[in-house]
């Protein structure tokens, strides 16, 4: 498995539990303090229907982890991998410049690739070599 293998197989997994966890509606979630409640909790909701009481710190993370907002994040991650799919395709030019800038995108491209897969560490298919 190459890298970029990796990385899309990882994205599709968070897109699809993501597109799980958004149902029917439209993917927003958001909180509010309950007034009748002096408890440092909120009302968690999906498309304004309440889900759980949570802490407020909990709920505060779980909001900006919204299914749409992850979406976006596994649309501009695919994006990042394809760029550097791209720059590893690119054939070798008689250009001596053009060959430096191929070099340079694929330089980043895997620095940016093996970053994003940092996350992943933990996961059975990572390898060790893929560390920024």
């Amino acid at each position: 498995m190459t890298l970029t293998e990796f990385l899309l197989a990882r994205i599709a997994e968070v897109e699809s539990a993501a597109l799980s966890a958004r149902g029917p509606g439209t993917g927003e979630w958001s909180s509010w303090s309950r007034s009748w409640d002096a408890s440092a909790t909120r009302d968690l909701a999906a498309d304004g229907v309440r889900i759980v009481a949570l802490p407020m710190t909990i709920d505060e993370h779980v909001c900006r982890h919204d299914p749409d907002r992850v979406l976006r994040r596994c649309a501009a991650d695919r994006q990042i991998v394809e760029m550097y799919r791209l720059a590893l395709a690119e054939k070798k030019s008689l250009d001596f410049h053009q060959q430096g800038l191929v070099q340079g995108w694929r330089e980043n491209g895997l620095s940016t690739c093996q970053l994003l897969a940092s996350i992943y560490v933990e996961h059975r298919d990572y390898q060790q070599e893929w560390k920024p």
